[in-house]
């Protein structure tokens, strides 16, 4: 491609054509669309001139003028720069796009943010079209030299220092073999641009061997300026299809590259505009290339600067910083006057801070004369702090108490009704089996105060909770049938509505069943204040998503409005000897079992309160004891 050969323009020709080359891009670029006095600034594309400012506008203006074409809300201008010029641009902003080689662009992608947005295509190869190498070559008779560990010692020609692909290529592969080439060669020489007089040299016998890229050797064989057969290849590679002579990996071509300021729809419509550009077309011809493939993948690109570190990874010299010091002189200067503002404002603090330190040794006289009388202090909060403490836990025991009470009476009082039952059964010549029954109810009763105590201590313990699979239906029929003596003394009646196949729950059997004669009771006792004849109490379960339900609901006068949140605190109580601990300690025992417990109005106008509990699957049978 013409764009990618390397010249260097004498000094003073350069200003004389970059005068030329400024007048001559917007002649060019002014295509039809463009006369037409577009709004917008032109879009610029700052191009990388190997060849001279001349040469890179005839190749690179038909592109600029093809993405006019392509795009007629914006007009294209190509600028043409030298590469320290160009990245100067770019880091600037001067320029919206550049084109350059691998090299320069990571480079750019460091220093000005470049993002590659299309490849160019060097020929039509599908598969290697876009990639180029170097080819490092010996004469025929030369065959000592098969490897790079066997330049070593030899004399060895490239085109430039700074050329990527007439010497750094190359010079990555003798890094790998061990090779310096400023101390292990007999000779390097740069022989400058175009490459052919590398290949002149080596074939010549004034060089061992030299490196130029890949495809240069045929191009000269085919224009009948060599015979190929008086050249061997050092470190022959041998990709599939490869087209020309090879010794180095393979590495992507020219690109275009938006950069950090360019905007990102620009950037999208300029890469959809070139990917479309014809392989054949005018602006593919002029430039010597074949149009454009998406943007490949550049990072070996870097890790070869970063490896001979070149470029933006190449160690800082004396000469930069002057360079970058005369660049930013501005800089420096605000620099230097806040670096003397910081250093001054340090000499106050550490003055300050003399006199500070002064001022607290005098001070520490005065703490020293107050710690006597804060210690006094602190011994005298220390003992009202144990007055207190033991003032609290008298308070405590005192509340466990009353739950302990209120828990027991209940199963105590059954215990006692049965119990007088009994008596009255045997004093009217009752038969085994009425004792019986009442005496098992009792002894049910004496078991479910046991269970309660132990369930206190484990608390008081922190023991685990002993938790079972329980069948809430099961739990349910039990409480019916531990209430009915106390219901039919108070003529309430009591149904039941169970669901069938009721999945079961992961708890403690005795607690649920806590749980529910509390309910139980606490309906019929609103019933009996009432004083309303016909009494009933339901308790209905279905199943609900992942859980079961229980709800007790009786006919009785109901919760007053706004209440039904405030019944479940410690000490609210509607009764006139209530403690208003039950429903506190119900919603308690729910929680721990993962489950809730609410109040709504029931349909026949009494009290509902509805139990919630996780259902536990078949796959948890195991599981038998749950941490509380």
């Amino acid at each position: 491609m013409t764009g990618r050969a390397s010249a260097a323009s004498p000094p003073g020709a350069a200003r004389r054509a970059w005068s030329a080359a400024l007048a001559l891009a917007f002649v060019l670029a002014a295509d039809a669309a463009a006369a037409a006095r577009r709004p917008e600034e032109p879009v610029r594309i700052g191009v990388l001139a190997q060849r001279g400012m001349e040469e890179a506008l005839r190749a690179w203006v038909p592109t600029a003028r093809h993405l006019g074409e392509r795009i007629p809300s914006r007009s294209f201008a190509v600028v043409p720069l030298a590469q320290s010029e160009l990245s100067d641009a770019a880091r600037s902003g001067q320029v919206d796009f550049v084109i350059t080689n691998a090299a320069h662009l990571a480079a750019l992608g460091v220093e000005a943010g470049a993002r590659p947005i299309a490849t160019l295509r060097a020929s039509d190869d599908h598969e290697y079209g876009s990639l180029f190498g170097a080819v490092v070559f010996a004469r025929s008779e030369r065959t000592d030299l098969a490897t790079f560990a066997d330049l070593r010692g030899k004399r060895f020609a490239a085109a430039s220092r700074d050329s990527f692909g007439g010497f750094h290529l190359a010079w990555r592969e003798l890094a790998r073999a061990g090779i310096d080439p400023d101390t292990d060669f007999a000779r390097l020489g740069f022989l400058g641009l175009p490459q052919d007089e590398v290949v002149y040299a080596v074939i010549a016998g004034e060089y061992d061997a030299g490196t130029v890229r890949a495809g240069l050797l045929e191009q000269l064989a085919a224009e009948e300026k060599i015979d190929l057969a008086e050249i061997r290849v050092v470190a022959p590679r041998d990709p599939p299809r490869f087209p020309y002579r090879l010794s180095t990996p393979l590495y992507p071509e020219w690109a275009i590259a938006a950069l950090r300021t360019t905007p990102g729809a620009l950037s999208a419509e300029v890469m959809l505009a070139l990917l479309a550009m014809p392989r054949h077309g005018p602006a593919a011809q002029s430039g010597g290339y074949r149009g454009w493939t998406v943007p490949l993948d550049y990072e070996p690109v870097r890790e070869l600067l970063s490896a001979l570190r070149l470029g933006p990874y190449a160690p800082v010299t004396l000469d930069d910083l002057w360079h970058v010091a005369r660049r930013r002189a501005d800089w420096l200067i605000w620099g230097g006057l806040a670096l003397a503002v910081v250093l001054g404002h340090a000499v106050w603090v550490e003055a300050l801070v003399r006199r500070r330190t002064r001022e607290l040794v005098a001070a520490n006289e005065a703490l020293r004369r107050e710690m006597a009388e804060r210690r006094d202090a602190e011994d005298a909060a220390r003992r009202h702090h144990e007055a207190l403490t033991h003032v609290s836990r008298v308070s405590l025991m005192g509340e466990m108490a009353t739950t302990i009470a209120h828990e027991l009476n209940q199963p105590l009082a059954a215990v006692t009704s049965y119990v007088q039952g009994c008596l009255r059964h045997l004093a009217h010549g009752a038969q085994g089996g009425a004792l019986r029954e009442g005496l098992e109810q009792a002894a049910r009763q004496s078991q479910r105060a046991a269970g309660i105590l132990e369930s206190i201590r484990g608390f008081v313990r922190k023991a685990p909770r002993r938790v079972e699979r329980v069948d809430v239906n099961a739990a349910c029929v039990a409480v019916r049938d531990l209430m009915a003596a106390e219901l039919r003394e108070r003529s309430v009646a009591l149904d039941l509505a169970l669901e069938q196949a009721m999945p079961q729950v992961l708890a403690s059997r005795i607690e649920i069943e806590q749980i529910l004669v509390n309910l139980v009771r606490n309906a019929a006792e609103a019933i009996g204040e009432a004083g309303a004849s016909g009494g009933r109490i339901a308790i209905a379960t279905r199943v609900l998503p992942g859980a079961v339900e229980i709800t007790v609901s009786d006919n009785g006068p109901g919760i007053a409005a706004g209440k039904e949140e405030e019944v479940f605190r410690t000490f609210f109580t509607t009764k006139a000897d209530g403690l208003g601990l039950g429903l506190a300690i119900c919603q308690s025992i729910a929680e721990a079992h993962g489950g809730s417990i609410r109040l709504e109005r029931g349909a026949e106008g009494g009290a509902a309160f509805s139990l919630r509990l996780p259902s536990v699957a078949a796959s948890d049978a195991g599981l038998l004891v749950a941490a509380q």
